[in-house]
């Protein structure tokens, strides 16, 4: 498997999405997926931070390992992002959102996604680091977009991509409003 992940990166490889996400419940305790991509150096990982995905713990594990500029934040989100616990279709799928916001099958243990927000995302994410949310807010904005080759910053007679929180208390989101291109979304609460 190594051999992979070497020839990946020698062909230009500079990420690795969802890490932790899809792994076999049991990993080799000296050679696994995990301690390979954390073990390569000048990738940029992607970390779900919903608290099941990727564990609290291992969650700051990797922060500690490759420091915050090397990772950022997904969701795995799928269309139920934001519902209520409940069954959904998709296509021709029925799923059902859980109380913990994890999408599956009806009777299937696996995961068919996720129903996290990417707001709720940032204030599990500064829970999980024991930190406030504007220490990680560029993990799902500005490193993202990094990614992918977008500017996240603003400039004169160019489109603002911005979003404004009202806050209840430190981690605690009452309202967001988001704007991109000049149209607005509104959101109200913050999923726990």
């Amino acid at each position: 498997m190594r051999w992979k992940q070497e020839k990946a990166v020698k062909a230009g490889a500079t990420g690795f999405t969802h890490l932790g996400n899809a792994c076999p419940q049991q990993l080799d305790r000296h050679d696994n997926i995990v301690w390979r991509a954390l073990d390569t150096p000048g990738l940029t990982v992607s970390l779900i931070p919903d608290q099941i995905h990727v564990s609290p713990q291992l969650f700051r594990l990797v922060h500690h390992a490759l420091g915050k500029e090397s990772i950022y934040y997904t969701t795995d989100a799928m269309a139920a992002a934001g519902a209520p616990p409940g069954a959904y279709s998709l296509g021709a799928l029925v799923l059902e959102v859980g109380a913990d916001q994890i999408v599956r099958q009806p009777g299937r243990s696996n995961y068919a996604g996720s129903a996290l927000r990417p707001i709720d995302g940032v204030f599990r994410a500064a829970q999980m680091l024991r930190c406030g949310w504007r220490e990680v807010w560029d993990g799902f904005s500005v490193r993202p977009a990094k990614c992918i080759g977008l500017n996240s910053r603003l400039e004169v007679d160019q489109p603002a991509n911005f979003c404004l929180l009202t806050l209840t208390a430190e981690n605690q989101l009452a309202a967001a409003k988001s704007y991109a291109h000049g149209d607005s979304n509104t959101y109200t609460g913050c999923q726990k």
